[in-house]
């Protein structure tokens, strides 16, 4: 009798369909698309709740993203492929893996298939260089974060707009103006802020697109 090292079985799979849409490469066509991903059920020999983690990673290992879920379908959505998947490129070559966990202490295992294929985007914007457009305004945290000197601020905006983007120190004082109610295109943009001239400590950046305002703060180390 074949034996595992843990209560969880391994022979659960993904579903027909998606291999056979993978084949291609899986293309993002409509940045407000929600597509569905599904693999067969795992057994836990103890009888104990599974629970999965879809996970996407670059084709040298590296985790992209996850979606964590109670069943077998997780719900991806297009944005979250264009920025944490593609990151401004056309096409990434990926592989998808589930794993399942189950029992106390918890123990997790791979499904015994993984499913190599490429996430292109396809989404066609007339006039804006960058194709990839997020579905809802966002800004994500500084890179690199503590930062000595240089630093960069990514954000997206789903529409063209006019932009401030402000630095402040603790006190809030304004020590810097990186964007000056300028007008910029839907799309990715980045914004590197070079902190040269300025003291070590904690920073607060403020940007502003009609009227979506995000704060955050960030650490000069020298």
């Amino acid at each position: 009798m074949l034996e595992y090292p843990g209560p969880t079985s391994p022979y659960f799979f993904f579903s027909p369909q998606l291999k056979q849409d993978a084949v291609n490469g899986l293309t993002i066509s409509d940045s407000s698309e929600v597509d569905t991903v599904s693999w067969s059920p795992s057994i836990d020999l103890n009888g104990d709740p599974v629970i999965y983690e879809f996970q996407i990673l670059a084709s040298d290992g590296t985790l992209l993203m996850k979606v964590d879920v109670s069943d077998t379908t997780a719900l991806v959505k297009a944005t979250d492929l264009l920025q944490n998947v593609l990151n401004g490129k056309d096409t990434v070559a990926v592989n998808f893996v589930v794993i399942a966990a189950s029992g106390t202490p918890r123990f997790s295992v791979a499904s015994v298939d993984t499913i190599h294929t490429s996430i292109i985007n396809n989404i066609s914007v007339t006039g804006i260089k960058d194709k990839t457009v997020p579905h809802t305004f966002f800004v994500d945290q500084n890179y690199p974060n503590p930062f000595n000197p240089s630093t960069t601020i990514r954000f997206g905006l789903q529409k063209q707009g006019a932009v401030n983007l402000i630095v402040y120190n603790i006190l809030g004082q304004q020590v810097a103006v990186l964007l000056n109610h300028q007008v910029m295109s839907p799309g990715m943009h980045e914004i590197q802020f070079n902190a040269s001239r300025l003291a070590s400590g904690t920073y607060i950046y403020r940007l502003q697109a009609g009227n979506n305002v995000v704060n955050k703060k960030m650490i000069l180390l020298k």
